[in-house]
């Protein structure tokens, strides 16, 4: 009988983008094998990165995968499937919510509970025009890749 590996659930924080391209190597003065990598993200709003040639030893990204950066600096992809799987995206009030307490505790003050509140609603309301923004964004480059599609 063959034992098995424990199972461990992820509760990392990370920083990620989707990759919509990966472009070819060029030289590269920083980087210890001379080489680096351009990778496109899908979102615009990000401009494209250099990445060094030794992110792609493990695994070579797809479109559609995603480039990730966690807490301490360290940077990796991972297939879209499993990251889709392993998290969700934090939302933009728990973020701000989980800032104000960092910066309280840094401070050694309790915010009070107004400011908590106000804090919250902004966050909801700029959510809500990050999306309806991300949508708009969205129909424009469909009619702009099919202008009769109206």
């Amino acid at each position: 009988m063959t034992k098995e590996m424990p199972v461990y659930i992820s509760h990392k924080k990370v920083r990620a983008l989707e990759i919509r391209s990966i472009g070819a190597y060029r030289a590269s003065a920083t980087d210890k094998d001379g080489l680096e990598r351009e990778i496109v993200f899908a979102d615009p709003a990000f401009p494209r990165i250099w990445v060094p040639s030794n992110m792609f030893v493990r695994y070579v990204p797809m479109p559609g995968d995603y480039y990730v950066v966690y807490e301490d600096g360290y940077q990796s992809f991972s297939p879209r499937k499993a990251f889709l799987e392993g998290y969700i995206q934090a939302r933009p009030e728990s973020v701000l919510m989980e800032q104000l307490v960092e910066l309280s505790e840094f401070a050694g003050i309790e915010p009070p509970p107004s400011l908590i509140e106000q804090v919250g609603r902004i966050a909801r309301e700029a959510y809500v025009t990050i999306n309806s923004l991300k949508h708009q964004l969205e129909n424009l480059q469909r009619e702009k890749a099919d202008p009769n599609q109206s």
